[in-house]
């Protein structure tokens, strides 16, 4: 989009975890506001793709009651299609904990999951460049953004990252969906590998194989 009839390069990532296992894993959302999703709800007809009602499934695919493997393959097809229903969520915040500048960071704890297999977290280390681009930013009147995933993240603001903070690593929908709480009535016993998915084959409301 946009692009002007330009090819513009951008990586995929093709490995367990996609491109999940490759990005800058900053955790925000778009903006709430007409020209994001108020733009999606006005183009489908739809209130449905608006931020109220697509908040919750941002929060999704994970119960805190109900262990996901063990649940059948048509059940997984009705989560995977959003119509399950559970109350899942997809995310764990943690919230910010000290750092070498000593600053304070906004958060909005009711715009984030708590039960789920994808951390959320703020590190330790805050670049110094990045701390007085901040202040320049707050002293000639940008507003600082509360929670750059609560809906209004016009302005300035720290952005947490998919990291667990217990083993500092990055999280991955594979590491949080394969590893943690399969999606699978039985954990698959082999991975394919050097294989791009074609086709998803369903049968009877369930997924039964994949062309590849």
């Amino acid at each position: 989009m946009h692009a002007n009839e330009r090819e513009v390069y951008i990586p995929r990532g093709k490995v367990l975890g996609g491109s999940s296992a490759m990005n800058f894993m900053a955790w925000t959302r778009p903006s709430d506001a007409a020209v994001e999703f108020g733009a999606w709800a006005k183009l489908a007809k739809s209130k449905a793709w608006g931020w109220k009602d697509l908040l919750p499934y941002f929060k999704k695919v994970r119960s805190p009651t109900t262990r996901l493997h063990s649940l059948t393959p048509a059940q997984c097809s009705l989560l995977m299609a959003g119509t399950f229903p559970l109350s899942v969520q997809s995310e764990t915040f943690h919230a910010p904990g000290p750092n070498n500048l000593d600053t304070s960071q906004l958060y909005d704890k009711s715009a984030h999951g708590h039960h789920g297999p994808v951390s959320a977290s703020y590190g330790p280390y805050m670049s110094t460049q990045f701390s007085a681009f901040f202040a320049s930013l707050v002293n000639m009147g940008i507003a600082r953004a509360t929670d750059l995933t609560d809906g209004g993240p016009g302005g300035v603001s720290w952005s947490a990252s998919s990291i667990n903070p217990s083993t500092h690593q990055r999280v991955t929908s594979q590491t949080a969906y394969c590893k943690q709480t399969p999606l699978f009535h039985v954990t698959p016993t082999s991975v394919l590998i050097d294989a791009t998915c074609g086709a998803v084959w369903e049968r009877s409301g369930a997924h039964c194989g994949v062309t590849h």
